[in-house]
């Protein structure tokens, strides 16, 4: 049944109304077919090509790969038991490792998730990633087994074992979600598990299996001989993941009430902080279209060659050419544009929604979580930045074939970066070489690829391992450079600081800029004064010669900087502070035996029990250091370190020790 335009925008106005979810797995286990279900019960796809038409899948690499790679959003209306109307934002997220950033981006903006797994291969190492990743956001799931009919077509289990098989999966996720502190427990009998198959068609839960006597016998018979109609008839694939979704999912009130405590960054106590922590909640907690707007920015993309952000209206409400402020930018951002997202299609809109997942346009510059507000509360907190698993270890440099092409293709390859979490592009300031930094080669493939599809064909050197320049010890120094500018203060460990140092740095000294994701702080003396222009130098001083070590001119990491004092013989300008602590900090660096290392993989391994010391070995030939090994009734779980150069061919060396059943992924 069609829904009329106007009935899905009285929807948006109702947040008890509107399910929020991301579809999370390891790669291929059918999250895109199972969502072609839930769009054809939505009418946005015709019946016979739910499960066959892999409708979110918009870019051509998908299609080819058989992967979902960008996140997609598509809202639409569904009917819950044929007369209540709801409105579902379904996030379809990637189940490959080297897009992990794009499940982070999506689950900032959902309320709950389907986990989904294959019932032959059961809990991967990727599907145990998802999951940490939705605890971590306070999201709850609900399981859904898929493809159960391989158990009958392929294996020939009996009954017994095909229940044994679906026990085995339910109780390895509680194993996760207990390890990692959810209070969820997922069970057939309190409705937080269905299983059956996306591509037949048909899921079952405990209602439909009691209501229908649906023994395992009946449901294994009707699949051996593929009478599927009775089976798609009382568990009609969107109809039944509908009706779950609605009654075991929250909605944005519920799940925002659940989340507030983890989605705030906290700054260290005062009292300003203490009231503007106070503030921050309490607007949260109205959860209402009345209040003041606070929303969380998540995917950028190009569409139709417009670019356009994902935006979460955690409360308040928005419409065109209001004008927010950025929490990390501070700057004014006027929306241009409000679009619903309909699949590869958008539908404009005039206002959006406390509990809304909307696509913006502006001309401002936001990024991946990004915090706007509206103007009237700009004092209040940010949200907590996305969480990432993994940070870019590997690199390839890339130039035009044409050198025509020069100036063009940094542009394309910056906004590519801009957009893509977990990805950064930088230009060499002394060689002139592009290079793109990620966490995979096929990550690094698909941007490389996409620089081509705008017309601009490239050279490519083959991947190689980034490396890290972090100083041993702590040095306190004085530098002075011929330009006349005299610079002393201490540089060192960060760690190796923190552990020696009792005194409160905050007291005596101000944060010029903290790097966490390389755990680089700059301090400069509270009685130290300088100019504006000044400190511009001091600050692009310090960041050139971290991003360019004194070894190998490689990033440098773990590093504290401390400037007590400054002395010129003339009047300080902008290139007298960035030269001369430019050379202040690679000094300093030296003297604090600064080395070169190459970047660990943290590595989770599971594998089924009898395969663990062939594991081991593999694990142990790759230099790996093993951390912990724990064991459930099937898999040992193991946890590693090992250094990224070594672990290039490590996935395929335990799929062949182990018949194709070890999995790792690096967290």
């Amino acid at each position: 049944m069609r829904v009329p335009p106007e009935k899905i925008l009285t929807l948006l106005q109702e947040p008890h109304k509107i399910r929020n979810i991301a579809i999370i797995s390891h790669v291929d286990h059918g999250k895109t077919t199972l969502s072609d279900h839930l769009l054809e019960h939505g009418n946005l796809i015709a019946s016979n090509l739910a499960g066959i038409s892999r409708s979110l899948d918009f870019l051509l690499e998908e299609q080819e790969r058989g992967i979902t790679i960008e996140v997609s959003v598509v809202s639409f209306p569904v009917y819950f038991q044929d007369n209540e109307l709801y409105l579902f934002n379904l996030v379809d997220t990637p189940g490959h490792v080297d897009f992990s950033g794009k499940v982070s981006e999506a689950l900032r903006m959902v309320d709950g998730g389907v986990i989904l797994v294959d019932a032959v291969e059961g809990i991967m190492a990727q599907t145990e990633t998802v999951l940490i990743q939705a605890i971590e956001e306070k999201i709850p799931v609900i399981l859904v087994i898929n493809k159960i009919d391989r158990l009958i077509t392929e294996l020939q289990y009996n009954d017994e074992k095909i229940q044994e098989q679906l026990t085995h999966i339910i109780e390895e996720v509680n194993y996760i979600l207990e390890s990692y502190k959810s209070p969820q427990k997922l069970s057939f009998s309190n409705r937080t598990v269905l299983f059956g198959s996306a591509l037949q068609g048909w899921f079952l839960g405990i209602d439909e299996v009691l209501q229908h006597h649906a023994t395992m016998k009946w449901i294994r018979e009707k699949i051996e001989k593929n009478e599927l109609i009775e089976l798609k008839r009382i568990g009609n694939a969107g109809s039944i993941l509908t009706k779950y979704i609605v009654q075991n999912l929250p909605s944005p009130i519920q799940g925002l009430q659940a989340k507030i405590p983890s989605l705030l960054h906290v700054p260290p106590k005062n009292h300003e902080s203490k009231k503007a922590l106070q503030q921050t909640v309490q607007i949260l907690k109205a959860c209402s279209s009345d209040a003041p707007l606070y929303s969380a920015v998540g995917k950028i993309q190009l569409l139709r060659n417009t670019t356009f952000f994902t935006l979460r209206i955690l409360t308040g409400s928005l419409k065109p050419f209001d004008k927010l402020v950025n929490l990390r930018t501070h700057e004014v951002v006027r929306i241009e544009q409000l679009s619903l997202y309909k699949g590869n299609k958008i539908q404009s809109l005039k206002r959006a929604y406390c509990g809304n997942i909307v696509g913006v346009v502006t001309n401002a510059d936001v990024a991946p979580g990004d915090t706007l507000v509206a103007q009237v509360i700009q004092d209040v907190l940010p949200l907590k930045p996305i969480s990432y698993v993994q940070n870019p270890v590997i690199w390839r440099s890339f130039e035009p074939k044409n050198l025509k092409d020069l100036a063009k293709i940094s542009h394309i390859a910056q906004d590519i970066a801009k957009r893509t979490p977990n990805l950064e592009f930088e230009t060499d300031q002394e060689t002139g070489e592009f290079k793109l930094y990620g966490i995979g080669n096929l990550q690094l493939d698909l941007a490389i690829h996409e620089i081509e599809k705008k017309g601009i064909p490239v050279y490519a050197s083959s991947p190689m391992v980034r490396k890290f320049e972090i100083p041993e010890d702590i040095v306190t120094f004085e530098h002075s450079h011929v330009i006349g500018i005299s610079i002393s203060g201490i540089i060192g460990n960060r760690d190796r600081f923190y552990q020696n140092n009792t005194f409160d740095v905050k007291e005596e000294y101000t944060l010029l800029r903290l790097l966490e994701d390389r755990g680089n702080e700059i301090w400069i003396h509270k009685s130290i004064q300088v100019s504006l222009e000044c400190t511009d130098g001091i600050l692009d001083g310090t960041s050139v010669s971290l991003n360019y070590g004194p070894l190998a001119r490689e990033k440098v990491r773990n590093c504290v900087i401390l400037i007590q004092k400054i002395h010129s013989q003339k009047k300080m300008a902008y290139e007298t502070c960035l030269v001369g602590t430019r050379a202040f900090v690679h000094a300093g660096l030296k003297k604090a035996n600064i080395a070169l290392y190459e970047p660990l993989f943290q590595l989770l391994v599971r594998v089924p029990q009898r395969y663990l010391g062939e594991a081991l070995g593999v694990l142990e030939k790759a230099g790996a250091t093993i951390s912990e090994i724990k064991e459930t009734k099937r898999f040992s779980r193991i946890e590693a370190t090992i250094p990224v150069s070594s672990s290039f061919t490590l996935a395929q060396d335990l799929r062949s020790i182990s018949e194709g059943r070890a999995f790792l992924i690096t967290k």
